[in-house]
């Protein structure tokens, strides 16, 4: 009887607060390929990188827009990844608050990307390789749908920690 304790309490806290890593990376996977084909998503997600904030936060989130909506008194400077399929990315950075729109890029130039996803231990991990700049591994914590800190509604948003 105590072990049938056990098993019920185990199982009902993976159904509350965990998915499988072979299910997270089907839900994100699933959710890629509706924002490049689907126009009523974006097929860019973004990063606030406000104080740099992508390059020094251990953990991100990329947000997938329904639209271009932003608040520039919240964030004028984004990191954009474009995804071209569940494996390829464009990669750059973007200021949005200079009018006209001003693009500055990455490395010069936008950074083309492979993106592998690979399952160890339970837990997802997506590897970013772009051109000869050394790996970014990522550990995908989560993609839920989420309020905007100004109050507006986002999409998905996909929150990923940073492996160094």
């Amino acid at each position: 009887m105590r072990n049938l304790g056990i098993i019920i309490i185990i199982t009902c806290h993976l159904g509350l607060y965990g998915q499988s890593a072979k299910e997270l990376k089907q839900k994100v996977q699933n959710q890629i390929q509706i924002s490049i084909k689907d126009q009523f998503y974006a097929d860019y997600w973004l990063i606030c990188n406000k104080d740099n904030a992508y390059y020094n936060s251990d953990t991100i989130k990329l947000y997938n827009y329904i639209t271009n909506i932003y608040n520039s008194n919240y964030c004028c400077s984004f990191v954009v990844w474009y995804f071209r399929s569940k494996s390829n990315i464009s990669f750059s950075e973007t200021v949005v608050c200079d009018q006209p729109y001003n693009t500055k890029v990455v490395y010069k130039n936008i950074c083309h990307c492979k993106i592998k996803w690979k399952i160890l231990n339970d837990q997802l991990i997506l590897i970013k390789k772009c051109d000869l700049k050394k790996d970014e591994k990522y550990l995908v914590l989560d993609l839920k749908k989420e309020l905007l800190p100004w109050g507006a509604f986002s999409n998905y948003i996909l929150t990923m920690k940073r492996i160094k």
